[in-house]
């Protein structure tokens, strides 16, 4: 899982397994693995990948439409530095950042 700058969830696993299912019916080789596409993503600190056992149907008139309206300026990128959110340098979350957290160099 991803964070994605928004409210949901960005299943990243799942977008790259569909990926490399669609290059397959076309015919077309993908030149990356799995791993390397999911590690070129600027500063995540990890992936998680879970495999689910049960999945429940949700009642459509509670799924509703979302659009990106924009990305949220702290959404890692490559071409600029990610800035550091505010409530990073709040007093109750100092002791939880990890040590090579930039927030805890100011």
């Amino acid at each position: 899982m991803m964070r994605n700058g928004g409210t949901g969830v960005f299943r990243h696993a799942d977008h790259i397994d569909r990926l490399f299912r669609s290059a397959a019916l076309y015919h077309m080789d993908v030149p990356y693995s799995k791993d390397e596409l999911m590690a070129a993503h600027p500063e995540a600190q990890f992936i998680v990948r879970v495999r689910a056992t049960q999945v429940f149907p949700n009642c459509p008139r509670y799924i509703h439409r979302m659009a990106l309206v924009e990305r949220s300026r702290f959404v890692p990128r490559t071409d600029c530095a990610t800035p550091i959110p505010g409530w990073k340098r709040e007093a109750w979350a100092s002791d939880v950042l990890p040590a090579d957290d930039p927030a805890r160099a100011g």
